[in-house]
């Protein structure tokens, strides 16, 4: 159960971080 819970948490950062490294860098370019 918590490995699910781990797992999910990982990739709600991931889309959190990897939104937020595109979106800085549209705005960039």
């Amino acid at each position: 159960m918590t490995n699910i819970l781990k797992t999910e948490r990982l990739k709600t950062d991931i889309l959190i971080i990897g939104g937020g490294t595109a979106g800085c860098y549209a705005a960039v370019t």
